[in-house]
């Protein structure tokens, strides 16, 4: 067991593992990120704290496959990439820790979810307008001085909360509604983005949880309500969603988690 010396002063809602497992993003109520890596000297995990341009909560992160670049999302409604590169673990990167690499302001509410394609070109985007948007980015290396491509997707169900690519043009994403949402282009590698429609519920295999709180907390909800179970798929937000395939294979298979002490695995 390592020690992590965070300068945190509210809750951290999120974090990600970067895609190398050198360092790892945490985000929170500070209006900030701790990017956090290993000094093995000392045995402990130290954090640089990227502080500017968030006015509110950091609500999700999402690392690119370079693993220097950070993408946030925010509950001032917007998604930002950051530079978040450390002297020490990514030597051969020449970018100033914290710039601000790109601001994408199109979700008018705010965002739950923020996701890379397979090949980092695109990100989508899951905002609590009941809309999902995926940004076209031209180029490795966002600008501030670009106006990205952006594609919307309003629909008539509950707000999103995550989503993941299944490729790069398909992507199923979870939230407040009862079941998995397929979105996908019109036409592949160009074109609009649509809601293809949604994920049965039949499609999935529901794996309990065996903690003691689980089991204790599925009692107390049960007391006086037996004759009206509520269905242990979807049954409450979904908050979390991952694939369960080696990178180079296709997603045909992913994880759903989220306030119902479920882990829910859905086969495509």
């Amino acid at each position: 067991m390592s020690m992590l010396a965070s300068t945190f002063n509210r809750a951290a809602l999120c974090v990600q593992w970067s895609p190398r497992e050198n360092k790892f993003a945490l985000g929170g109520g500070s209006r900030s990120v701790a990017v956090c890596y290993y000094q093995e000297e000392n045995n402990w995990w130290l954090s640089k704290l990227i502080r500017k341009k968030h006015t509110s909560s950091v609500t999700c992160v999402s690392w690119h496959s370079n693993n220097w670049l950070l993408a946030t999302g925010s509950s001032d409604f917007k998604c930002r990439l950051f530079a978040a590169n450390i002297s020490s673990v990514d030597a051969d990167v020449k970018r100033k820790f914290g710039e601000l690499l790109m601001e994408v302001d199109v979700a008018k509410n705010w965002v739950h979810g923020v996701t890379w394609s397979p090949s980092c070109a695109s990100l989508a985007i899951c905002a609590h307008d009941s809309c999902v948007h995926v940004v076209d980015l031209e180029g490795e290396v966002p600008s501030i001085d670009k106006d990205p491509k952006c594609y919307t997707v309003k629909f008539p169900q509950l707000p999103q909360c995550a989503a993941l690519f299944l490729d790069e043009n398909r992507l199923v994403s979870v939230g407040f509604h009862d079941k998995p949402l397929l979105f996908k282009r019109e036409s592949a590698g160009t074109g609009m983005w649509v809601m293809e429609g949604e994920l049965n519920a039949k499609d999935t295999q529901a794996k309990k949880s065996s903690s003691k709180f689980a089991a204790a907390s599925s009692m107390f909800g049960g007391s006086g309500n037996s004759g009206n179970k509520a269905k242990p798929t979807y049954a409450r937000v979904k908050t979390d969603i991952k694939k369960m395939v080696k990178d180079n294979q296709v997603v045909n298979k992913f994880s759903v988690s989220g306030m119902d002490q479920n882990l829910d695995t859905v086969t495509l």
